[in-house]
């Protein structure tokens, strides 16, 4: 049984220039390959760092509007009890009907703000 290596020392000139040629193609492709992967791989990685950077901007565009205008903070609560509550104590810090209509519109565009922000979440 002949090994590659015997195979190699019998060759010709013109076959060791074919071999050769061959050789740095299949070594090509595969550094092509190789670098492709670690594209993908990279860029995989970016995509998942920008889309955290981005959720991270939206929760501070969030806390900002409640730092700026604590009435809407009843938005936020996790109970029924909780939210009827707080916006039960909201609704006494009112004085007339027109600021309590003006916050009714708020509290709905701030809703709709909000689902468009964790819809592009």
């Amino acid at each position: 049984m002949n090994s590659i290596f015997d195979y190699l020392r019998t060759l010709k000139f013109d076959d060791d220039i074919k071999l050769i040629s061959l050789l740095i193609g299949v070594i090509g492709i595969f550094f092509a390959l190789r670098n492709q992967y670690l594209t993908r791989v990279t860029h995989a990685e970016r995509s998942t760092f920008e889309m955290i950077d981005k959720l991270y901007n939206l929760c501070h565009t969030i806390e900002k509007t409640l730092l700026d205008d604590w009435r809407l903070s009843h938005m936020f609560c996790m109970g029924k009890d909780e939210y009827l509550k707080r916006r039960f104590d909201i609704e006494k810090s009112m004085e007339s009907d027109s600021e309590k209509t003006k916050y009714k519109y708020k509290e709905f565009h701030y809703t709709i703000h909000l689902l468009l922000i964790y819809e592009q979440v």
